[in-house]
């Protein structure tokens, strides 16, 4: 497979794909959420924020997709309709570092971080129905084609006056106002629950199927897990020695894995909070920004992919390879080394695997996405 190149106009923040792996989401530095079509790099819808995207996810159904800014704004989508549902609001010196939607998808998780040295992190949950209360639309207007362009929650053509036409294949609608939504300006949506960090700030928060249970990774090296009705720990445990930038979470076989600032990975027994396998990746030594965990039936065991780089002040001086931009492949069964995969010229910030396991997309400060096939990249003996 030929790597698939989706391009910003500045560093990719979050990648998602589409239940059925045919769209895939980029999140990006420069106020976008662009939609594309895997199979021929087509852009679909650009939505966008008046700050850099930090997170994004789409509901299972695809109906709904929700993102999150450096500046504390989310917006709630219509993905079929194209109109903003909700927009949620907080103090704009604080950043959305991710959200997360639980597993009947009753609730939002938005993990929240100052922007500034010293300022306290917080965890936020919404309920979900609260946010997607919406009055359709009067006249039913509907948008079709692959050239649509959002302002700051809204959707506009070219000229900004609201009206859109169509050439070619395309068929559009026309819209002669603003798209309805849920009176943006004036509506307040209230957290569910809310709870601020002890001592080290939260890095980022994620549900577990276990009733009101989330999995925390904090600045300290400290993977917790936390009742968000209470707010208490329910276990806690220090793997890292720097920073947990990023983990995932397999309820099949309940592990799970995290990406260190130290440079190191862990997996994680859940039940037990004891670390089954430690990868520290050299030549070069670098941070690891992301990881994701996929079973694969090729190789008969489970990967783990990881990424990152060297930090972002130093990308300037050192060529691919000595940066440590590649992708890495690892069987999590025995901590072998399988793949590497070179493909971007800058720290990867993010790695998503598409729903069938097949994909793996990869976002970049080189203001690109890159897909990739898994089996493809297996070295099986």
């Amino acid at each position: 497979m030929k790597p698939c190149i989706y391009s910003h106009s500045r560093p990719i923040k979050d990648v998602a794909f589409n239940s059925t792996n045919e769209i895939i989401y980029t999140a990006s530095n420069d106020r976008t959420v662009i939609s594309w079509f895997v199979s021929n790099y087509t852009k679909i819808s650009t939505f966008s924020h008046s700050a850099a995207v930090n997170s994004i996810k789409l509901t299972s159904d695809d109906k709904y997709l929700i993102s999150g800014d450096s500046t504390s704004v989310i917006y709630v989508w219509d993905t079929k309709g194209v109109y903003t549902i909700s927009k949620l609001e907080n103090d704009p010196m604080f950043s959305i570092k991710n959200i997360d939607l639980n597993y009947n998808e009753e609730y939002l998780l938005v993990t929240y971080a100052g922007r500034f040295k010293g300022a306290k992190s917080f965890i936020d949950i919404y309920s979900l129905s609260e946010l997607v209360e919406i009055v359709e639309p009067k006249n039913n207007t509907k948008l079709y084609g692959t050239d649509s362009i959002y302002s700051d929650g809204f959707l506009f053509n070219n000229n900004g006056t609201g009206s859109i036409s169509g050439n070619g294949n395309s068929i559009f609608s026309l819209f002669t106002t603003k798209p309805p939504c849920n009176n943006l300006s004036s509506e307040t949506y209230f957290p569910t629950k809310q709870f601020d960090c002890s001592e080290s700030k939260f890095s980022k928060a994620i549900f577990t199927e276990l009733n009101n249970c989330i999995l925390v990774i904090k600045e300290d090296g400290t993977l917790s897990l936390i009742n968000f009705k209470t707010g208490k720990a329910i276990s806690e445990s220090k793997i890292h020695d720097d920073v947990i930038l990023n983990l995932d979470y397999s309820k099949q076989f309940k592990l799970v894995f995290t990406a260190s600032q130290d440079g190191t990975a862990c997996l994680v027994n859940f039940d037990t909070f004891e670390i089954i396998l430690k990868l520290n990746p050299e030549n070069p030594t670098r941070r690891l920004n992301t990881c994701r965990m996929v079973y694969s039936n090729e190789a008969n065991c489970l990967i783990g992919v990881l990424a990152g780089g060297q930090d972002n002040r130093l990308v300037t001086t050192t060529n691919q390879k000595e940066g440590g931009f590649d992708i890495l492949l690892y069987n999590l069964d025995n901590g072998s080394m399988i793949n590497s995969i070179d493909l971007h010229f800058g720290p990867v910030n993010v790695v998503a695997i598409s729903n069938d396991g097949k994909i793996i997309g990869s976002g970049s400060e080189d203001a690109s996405v890159k897909l990739s096939l898994i089996e493809e990249k297996l070295k099986i003996t």
